[in-house]
């Protein structure tokens, strides 16, 4: 059901990094549970030609500068009563000329990378409130609230698939070479206990190229991202999904949520998850070094999480990040990026 949209809040403008489909169901979900109209900007130009670029290590800066030019021109009539980032650390001192488009629009920030990765405290005076899923670095900057991440509603259409075809499930993106080499190994250990995996996993072809020439070329992968409904879609054809996080960080991934949200078993390398509220040994894993994996019985026994999971949907998620909108007398008076 649709709320009420918050009082004076009728306009949103989303700038973020376009990840898979997730920001989009963001801004969707922004209209469904607020009533606002909704822009979105993504945060980096669209196109193969700068992806190549910004891979091969070319500047980008005027491209960059041109694309939220335009983007801050093309939405100057819009006039936001909010202005939501998700992500900000690629904008640099461009996040000034948001401001100076947008006097007295209250800003909100989100964050799904960690600090360690991206440092992005030096843009935190800009925004009246600062959203992490990392609990760690919540806990180390003051006013940085913890939010998690989420599922999407279509995820619970595959808690209908009762008898799927694959043991393990997994789909994800390599940047690096670990991720590739944690998922080699669990493969292989699937393949050792006679496991059925139903890995998709995507690597850059710069990546692929680089491991080629250094003699260890990574097998098994895809270059083409994984569209919604293929991603939708493995967590039906799998009884359990593989986690395998990036060690930088202490948020819970997105495919944590996603796993028990489809009612999926889940497996997963994170040792944290055992001191989280919504952990339950009899559909969570935590594999230490050497271990192995769970059996078949334990995978397709049936047991599902309970109801508490339902307050990682998207639609709750949404409502936290919503809130109530900070005053504009609360913004910092002046703006300073290096």
């Amino acid at each position: 059901m649709t709320r009420p949209a918050q009082q004076g809040v009728r306009r949103v403008l989303v700038v973020g990094r376009d990840y898979f489909f997730y920001t989009r169901a963001i801004c969707a979900m922004i209209e469904s549970r607020s009533g606002a109209e909704v822009a979105f900007v993504p945060i980096e130009p669209q196109g193969a030609l700068f992806k190549l670029a910004k891979r091969l290590g070319a500047p980008g800066a005027r491209w960059l500068d041109r694309h939220h030019r335009r983007a801050i021109a093309a939405h100057a009539g819009f006039a936001p009563d909010l202005v939501l980032f998700i992500q900000c650390h690629q904008l640099g001192p461009r996040l000034a000329w948001y401001r100076d488009a947008f006097p007295g629009v209250p800003f909100r920030l989100y964050y799904w990378d960690s600090i360690a990765t991206h440092d992005y405290r030096p843009y935190l005076p800009v925004f009246e409130a600062a959203f992490s899923f990392d609990p760690e670095d919540c806990a180390a900057v003051p006013g940085l609230v913890h939010l998690p991440l989420f599922f999407v509603a279509e995820l619970r259409a595959a808690r209908g698939a009762k008898d799927p075809p694959f043991d393990l499930g997994f789909v994800g993106l390599a940047v690096s070479r670990r991720r590739y080499d944690a998922l080699e190994a669990l493969r292989r250990q699937a393949e050792a206990q006679g496991l059925s995996v139903d890995a998709r996993l995507v690597v850059s072809p710069i990546l692929w190229l680089r491991e080629l020439l250094a003699g260890r070329p990574l097998r098994r992968v895809r270059f083409r991202s994984v569209g919604r409904n293929e991603v939708l879609a493995s967590y039906a054809r799998a009884a359990a999904i593989l986690d395998v996080p990036n060690n930088s960080q202490s948020g819970f991934t997105m495919r944590t949520f996603e796993t028990l949200g489809a009612h999926r078993k889940l497996v997963t390398t994170n040792a944290r998850v055992a001191s989280a509220g919504f952990f339950d040994p009899a559909v969570i894993a935590v594999l230490e070094k050497g271990q192995p994996l769970p059996p078949r019985a334990w995978l397709r026994d049936g047991r599902e999480p309970g109801a508490g999971i339902e307050a990682f949907g998207l639609e709750a998620f949404v409502d936290r990040l919503l809130g109530p909108v900070a005053a504009a007398a609360d913004r910092p008076a002046a703006l300073k990026v290096s």
